[in-house]
This record gives C-alpha cells, structure tokens and sequence, in this order.
C-alpha cells in the first residue's frame, strides 16, 4: 500500500518532499517492530529512557474498557526538505494506540503527544491512551521519539543495522527544530520537519477520511517543542486547506519565544529593553526571533509575527511549576523572561496581550491547575486539559495576573 500525503497546494519544497516519500515507502514499509529496549541511565544525558512501544497496566487497574487498542509501533522516514530522489531517510521511532497504515474511517481526532526530556514516547503515549478512555477508537494517538546520539549507542545492538539508519539529535536540539545528526549518506533532518510529515500523514483523507482536527501536545521540552512548532510550523496551514484544524497545547514550557526585544521588567509590570549586555543573546532563537534556525527562517521573521495570533493555543500551568522543577533552564536568556517557569508564564500572558491585543485573546488562553507542580498525568487530566484534549477547548481557567519579576 502506498502512502498519499498531497494538501491541495503544498509549497515546492514540501512537494518535493513528499514525493521523495512516496519512493521511500513511507510509513508502511517501514512498520518495524521496535526492539525491546530497558530503561538506561545516562548521568550525562538526562533521565532513563524507555523506546520500545508501550504496555499499558491491565485495563482492571486502570478502571477503562477492555476494547482499549493495543499499542503498536512503527519507524516512520523522514527526509529533509529538497533531498535528492535517491536518498535514504532517517528513522523516526513511532508510537500509536492504532497501527500506522490502516484506514481509519473512525478516527476524527489526531493527537499527537511530544515526550520531554526524559525521551519517553511510551509512557507519554500510555497516559494518554488511559486519558482518551473510550474515546481511543475515534482518536489516533501518535507519540514520536527524539533520540540522543547516546541512545543509539545503548541500543545499538537491538536495532536495524546497528542503529545507522535512526534519526538522533544533539542533547537539546530537538526541542527547537534542530537538524539531527546526520550519518552519511544521509542529511540531517529538523525535528519539526518530522512533526510535519507526521501531521501530513494524518491530513491523508485516504486514511483518515473523517478526520476534524489534530492536538499537537506536550509537556516540559515538550511543551517547549509545541509552542515554538507552533509559531513556525509548516504542516498545519497545509493540512488546514484540507479542512483539518490543528490546536496546541503546551504544558509548563520552560521558556518563551518573544517576538520582539522587549522583557519584563525587574520589579514591576510591564515590559521593556533589557541591558543586552547582561546576555548577548537574549533574543535570540530559542528565546527570541532573531538568528532563527535553518526550518524557522524559511518562514521568516514577519510571516511568524503575523499568524502566530490566529493558531490555537492553550497554555497549561502548573501552580508548584516554579517550585517543583527538576529541568530549570537557567540560561540567560530564560532569565531574562523571569526566574522561573510559573513567572515566565504570567509574564508571556500579559506580554502576549500587550502586543497582539484582542487577536490574540480570541485564540489562546493560559490555564493555571492548582496544586501542580510538573506532573503530565495531572495537568492533562484536569478539566481544562482534558477539554484540550478532547473537547472543544474551552473551559473557565482561573486566571493569570501580573508580570515582572516579584
């Protein structure tokens, strides 16, 4: 079976792209079994990670149906924009609650779930998979996996040719739609460019033919991941001509994407021009929309300011996030946005207001859960998350007040 990924006009880069997926395969040819891989700790690299597909706990322990899918996994290709015919693609480790390449007439809601730092795709797609309850035969869930070169290297002797042909990134790199590490004769290929094609594939009404709208969600890094997806990704304006709305949700974030060079101001509300030489590159990409990277700059710095407003975002908070955070990013640049995640994002509330107004109100909202500090399974199963999830989105979230730094 082939796989048929066309919007209705894509660019010519994606075009290409796609085309060049159509040669590979896709994803049906490479509906791998991932090997059985332990958890492994890596004090240099961060927490145990776990890449095998997930087994979810006997559905008598969870207190769901016994009709929940069984989770499956596949490696899906991805090539980089304007590759040649003949390349080879990188593998990208893929979790699901339904197998890949089926029709899925059922199927009207996409999720797609990023990991965090811990680079767990399993247990993301697990607590999701409990979340959705009875709800799994009408959504795909897809949890794609960020590997480390690290990871590879602990698993190499499980995978496909000594692991050669998977995708991996530089600690971090991920998180922002960096290139992975490319092994030749391969490229490397953004990681946002992989979400891409994942969201193309669920846009494929060959496969999912009823399908309403996708929720590209994650937590930590991971909801560092969406927010920034969000503002330069390519995918959901494609799929959008198709009538597939995509929404976002992005828990306890780190830090922020700013979109100009103003912050908030030490001790008080409001925003202003910090001293740049505290921090030379405070506005810089990640952090800010100067020097974007190889992905983010075929957008381009006016295009990102300009839409942005109109994407469907929901930000959810931990009210402990500041307090319980074992990954704070204290670079100089997240400093500059407050001293820690909870203020950063009181401060991005009011910074988003003050510069996009009433746009901006109309399409995203910051929702605080109470008595949450960095637990997923928590903030997804409150009432506002679970809304985000699978309702329509609304709910009447306490509200976030103030900026500056207390």
């Amino acid at each position: 079976m082939s796989m048929r990924l066309v919007p209705k006009k894509p660019s010519v880069n994606f075009a290409i792209t796609l085309a060049i997926l159509l040669i590979a395969g896709a994803v049906h040819a490479a509906n791998l079994p991932l090997a059985e891989m332990p958890p492994q700790l890596d004090a240099a690299y961060g927490s145990p990670v776990i890449a095998n597909g997930p087994t979810l706990p006997p559905p008598d322990k969870l207190g769901v149906s016994n009709a929940q899918p069984a989770p499956s996994s596949a490696y899906f290709p991805i090539l980089p924009f304007g590759a040649d015919p003949e390349a080879q693609p990188q593998l990208l480790p893929v979790a699901s609650n339904h197998p890949l390449g089926e029709d899925h007439t059922n199927v009207t809601r996409g999720i797609i779930v990023v990991h965090d730092v811990s680079r767990d795709a399993g247990s993301m797609l697990s607590m999701m998979t409990v979340l959705a309850g009875s709800g799994n035969d009408a959504a795909m869930i897809v949890a794609p996996q960020f590997l480390l070169e690290s990871d590879i290297a602990h698993f190499a002797d499980k995978l496909p040719n000594g692991g050669k042909g998977m995708a991996r990134w530089a600690w971090g790199a991920w998180i922002d739609g960096g290139e992975s590490t490319a092994v030749a004769p391969q490229k490397g290929v953004s990681s946002f460019t992989a979400l891409d094609l994942i969201l193309l594939y669920l846009g494929d009404r060959e496969f999912f033919p009823n399908l309403k709208d996708v929720v590209v969600v994650g937590n930590g890094a991971g909801g560092d991941f969406v927010l920034r997806y969000a503002a330069v990704g390519q995918a959901p304006d494609l799929i959008g001509v198709q009538g597939v709305v995509t929404h976002f949700v992005a828990a306890n974030p780190s830090s922020y994407l700013y979109y100009t060079p103003m912050r908030p101001m030490a001790g008080k509300p409001g925003f202003s021009m910090p001293d740049a030489s505290a921090c030379a590159g405070y506005d810089a990409y990640r952090y800010g929309i100067n020097n974007l990277n190889d992905y983010a700059r075929r957008i381009g710095v006016n295009e990102i300011r300009l839409r942005y407003p109109s994407r469907q975002m929901v930000y959810l908070i931990g009210d402990k996030s500041g307090v319980d955070d074992r990954f704070p990013d204290t670079n100089c640049a997240a400093m500059m946005q407050g001293p820690d995640r909870f203020t950063r994002a009181k401060n991005y509330n009011l910074y988003l207001s003050t510069i996009f107004g009433d746009d901006i109100a109309r399409n995203q909202s910051f929702s605080v859960v109470p008595n949450v500090g960095s637990e997923p399974n928590v903030l997804f199963g409150s009432r506002c998350g679970m809304s985000a999830l699978f309702g329509d989105g609304s709910c009447a979230p306490p509200v976030i007040t103030g900026a500056g730094i207390p």
